[in-house]
């Protein structure tokens, strides 16, 4: 499987899960809960085609620009959608966590001593205080998926411990109000059934396909989404 064919899985299991904006969580607690589950292989897929973006990229300043551009454009329909607000920086959208995720991948591969540094740091930063979705388990899985690139076991097992760790720091957060919601994040290890058969090759060159399709997809389901609303009002 191609790395083409692995975002355009990537991109649809995403579209899933933020299509649930057109449903009633309470009254359609299996639907929407099942199509969060699905949505959860977006992530890991997306994490592991960063990791090898940055693994083959020859211009790395150029892929870091590009990835914090599209972040920037993203925020202001990610405010409108899922914050409603136009203008709020207190939740970024995921692309500023692949941002910074690759950032601290470029400072491991100069020096890794001040690499590592750089991924603590900018792991608990993105936990406490920049809050960028998935907080350090994006920015460690990213990483993980780096250095054990070439070893699918390790990789795995770096996975299915982050996920398992997301979930209990979920539930001790939130304890005792746990619900089934905070162990979709397991689904996420799901994605490995479907990474575990990436060729290494790069399939035709749609590179902008993500960069495109994230604002564009947010934009058009909250537009829908509105529409259906006031018709319905």
């Amino acid at each position: 499987m191609t790395s083409t064919k692995l975002k355009i899985i990537a991109c649809v299991t995403m579209l899933i899960d933020h299509a649930t904006l057109f449903f009633d969580s309470k009254a359609d607690y299996n639907l929407v809960a099942t199509m969060h589950a699905i949505g959860r292989l977006a992530f890991p897929i997306f994490a592991f085609l960063i990791a090898e973006g940055f693994y083959h990229t020859r211009n790395v300043y150029k892929y870091l620009s590009r990835l914090l551009l599209f972040a920037i454009i993203s925020q202001i329909p990610y405010n409108i959608v899922f914050q409603h607000e136009w203008i709020q920086w207190d939740q970024l959208n995921i692309l500023f966590n692949f941002f910074f995720a690759l950032f601290a991948l470029w400072i491991y591969k100069k020096n890794k001593y001040a690499g590592i540094v750089a991924v603590i740091v900018i792991s608990y930063l993105n936990q406490s205080v920049i809050h960028t979705g998935y907080g350090a388990y994006g920015i460690l899985l990213v990483f993980f998926f780096y250095i054990f690139r070439g070893s699918f076991i390790k990789q795995a097992g770096s996975l299915t411990i982050l996920m398992a760790a997301y979930i209990t720091e979920l539930l001790i957060r939130f304890y005792p109000r746990t619900s089934f919601y905070m162990f979709l994040q397991g689904f996420a290890v799901l994605s490995l059934f479907i990474l575990y058969f990436y060729n290494g090759k790069k399939g035709k060159d749609i590179k902008y396909l993500f960069y495109v399709f994230y604002p564009t997809h947010i934009a058009l389901l909250g537009i829908v989404n509105w529409l259906v609303k006031y018709k319905l009002s």
